[in-house]
């Protein structure tokens, strides 16, 4: 919603990347600036009808516009110079196909199985924070609500504030599962009630536990806004997290343990041969770590060294960070993925649009997985490998 119009002294403004105090300005060109903000604040915002959507970037300016400077904040920072945010998307664009022509490709299949979970496309609804600000009651419901009517999995975020026998009804399909996402920030009793509570709603048939949190990354950019230079630091169990306390997790229940935030092939391969039943490669959408590699160039490099190992076939790869096109999707899946996450394009079109929002992001992604495939020479996912892929430049020629 449009917020009242007000100007104070403390407001920060951003000029070339740098934040300002309007009282540290110039007299002129504060002048100049009020009055071209209270020019453009004469007019409401009017979001544009959802037809004029064309591609999930299309979300973000509307989210922007509509939302408080702070939440926008929150959704959109990463750490420090945002490094590592900006490398998620632009690795991508460094990779280049490798079409096959003159291929029947009338009839395509997009369906998949993800740690032993149906879906009808490959990729899934992360879990993200932050779906209630800005008054949306209704938190994370309609993301549930559009996974269970597409038949999509969706990621249970850990530190929602809706209950998580609600998200599940709100899912309402049976066929298709749902996972729980897991902050070991708590006592191991507490966590232990949580993965109970998630057993006994027998939807639940992962436990993704988030393990790149030992300390939260500095995003500066969220602290301009906010006006505030600390950072906030996690609670003691996260920074003493270690392998000999997920493996005792595990041995407490039968729901598959899932990493979440693998960022090199030394812990890729040592949760292979620990037993977990996957991982995620993630950054944390760029918000941990600044200057770590982007997941992207992370999956390409650790594919084949499991395959060298034989270690391949013992797991199964999940990736985030960074997708805003079904060809980004295809890209994972030909490098080795098995499905792909997506936080931030989720949550603006829930904050902008709503359910029909969320609807949009996977008629946009259903659409463009249906022509890159058939561009491709592609019928069915499980043809995709690395020959499909030219990564020459993935590794080089970064920004």
């Amino acid at each position: 919603m449009t917020q009242e119009f007000k100007i104070n002294d403390d407001d920060l403004v951003i000029i070339q990347n740098h934040a300002y105090k309007l009282s540290n300005l110039p007299a002129d060109l504060k002048f100049q600036l009020v009055q071209k903000l209270q020019s453009n604040n004469d007019q409401a915002y009017t979001k544009p009808d959802i037809s004029k959507i064309f591609n999930l970037n299309d979300f973000e300016p509307i989210a922007q516009k509509l939302l408080t400077p702070e939440t926008y904040a929150y959704y959109r920072t990463g750490a420090e110079d945002e490094i590592t945010l900006r490398e998620n998307q632009k690795a991508f664009k460094r990779i280049y196909f490798k079409p096959r022509v003159l291929k029947s490709v009338s009839k395509i299949s997009l369906e998949t199985s993800v740690l032993g979970s149906y879906s009808s496309l490959p990729f899934y609804i992360t879990a993200f924070h932050g779906a209630s600000f800005d008054g949306n009651n209704e938190g994370e419901l309609p993301l549930a609500k559009s996974a269970g009517k597409y038949d999509l999995i969706q990621m249970i975020p850990g530190l929602s504030t809706i209950p998580l026998k609600q998200q599940v009804q709100s899912h309402g399909n049976v066929e298709v599962d749902q996972w729980l996402q897991v902050y070991l920030r708590e006592s191991f009793d507490e966590v232990l009630e949580k993965i109970k509570k998630a057993e006994e709603t027998g939807k639940i048939k992962a436990i993704f536990f988030t393990v790149d949190v030992a300390q939260l990354g500095r995003r500066e950019h969220e602290s301009r806004i906010r006006d505030r230079s600390d950072y906030v630091k996690v609670p003691q169990l996260a920074s003493d997290l270690n392998w000999d306390d997920l493996i005792k997790i595990r041995q407490s229940t039968n729901l598959k343990i899932i990493l979440k935030g693998i960022q090199s092939v030394e812990d890729a391969i040592k949760s292979v041969e620990l037993g977990f039943e996957g991982f995620v490669i993630s950054n944390h959408g760029g918000r941990q770590l600044d200057t770590t590699r982007s997941s992207i160039e992370v999956l390409g490099e650790i594919v084949p060294e499991l395959k060298k190992r034989n270690l391949y076939h013992k797991t199964e790869i999940l990736i985030d960070g960074g997708v805003r096109r079904g060809s980004d999707i295809i890209k994972a899946l030909a490098l080795g993925a098995k499905s792909v996450g997506l936080g931030r394009p989720f949550l603006y079109a829930l904050q902008t649009y709503g359910e029909e929002g969320i609807s949009k992001v996977i008629d946009i992604l259903r659409e463009e997985l249906t022509i890159t495939l058939k561009l491709l020479g592609v019928v069915k996912l499980e043809e995709l490998n690395e020959t499909f892929v030219d990564t020459i430049d993935l590794y080089r020629n970064r920004a």
